[in-house]
């Protein structure tokens, strides 16, 4: 999807989609260009939507071409597990605070996305989605599986919902269903250690070779 903008006049601009109008934007003129580049990341998000395409806070990293992506609100350590999977098991950060999130040929997959907070992780690349985590700042390491219940009511706050109508919004609601029916969720209460990462590379992977 290739989005054009050009101005319409000289406190506008129209944001098209393959030559479709997507939005007219008027303003007093843009002085910070990050603010620009927000509302441009919103309007394509609510292509996106569409698509389906999901817009996760989480960090996302490629473990043997598999993607874990660990959530839950800003603060709670997603860059610092992400940065412990790096060290110790060579794995590759690919962004550390923005995931999207799409089925392709009946596989979620998890793609890097062009923009990435206050984190300094922005890689261009994709994979099948092993797990997502649901971090819990904790005394003792602890590894537990989230029914999709659970799981959904932990990460619905970290999916992006920008202002929709009704149509797409019941878009979303349908991919977020899906997805958390799908794909396995653990809750991992743990320690800033090198046992929180065995803990989970234990369950995910030397428990399920398939992955």
């Amino acid at each position: 999807m290739i989005f054009t903008i050009e101005e319409y006049s000289d406190q506008g601009l129209i944001i098209r989609d393959d030559n479709a109008v997507v939005a007219k934007c008027k303003s007093n003129g843009i002085e910070n260009v990050h603010i620009f580049d927000d509302v441009v990341y919103r309007l394509c998000m609510e292509v996106l939507i569409t698509k389906p395409v999901l817009h996760f806070h989480s960090s996302f990293v490629m473990y043997i071409d598999q993607a874990i992506l660990f959530t839950g609100p800003s603060g709670i350590g997603k860059t610092t597990q992400a940065e412990l999977w790096r060290d110790y098991e060579d794995a590759i950060i690919v962004n550390g605070d923005v995931t999207l999130i799409r089925k392709i040929d009946d596989v979620w997959r998890a793609f890097g996305a062009p923009i990435h907070g206050s984190s300094p992780y922005c890689e261009n690349m994709d994979a099948p989605i092993a797990a997502i985590i649901v971090l819990k700042q904790a005394e003792e390491n602890q590894l537990i599986r989230l029914d999709a219940f659970t799981a959904l009511g932990e990460c619905f706050p970290e999916i992006y919902r920008p202002e929709m109508s009704d149509e797409t919004y019941e878009i979303l609601l349908d991919t977020v269903d899906a997805l958390f029916s799908e794909i396995p969720v653990y809750q991992l209460s743990c320690r800033p250690d090198r046992e929180s990462v065995e803990l989970v590379k234990q369950t995910l992977f030397d428990q399920n070779p398939e992955l």
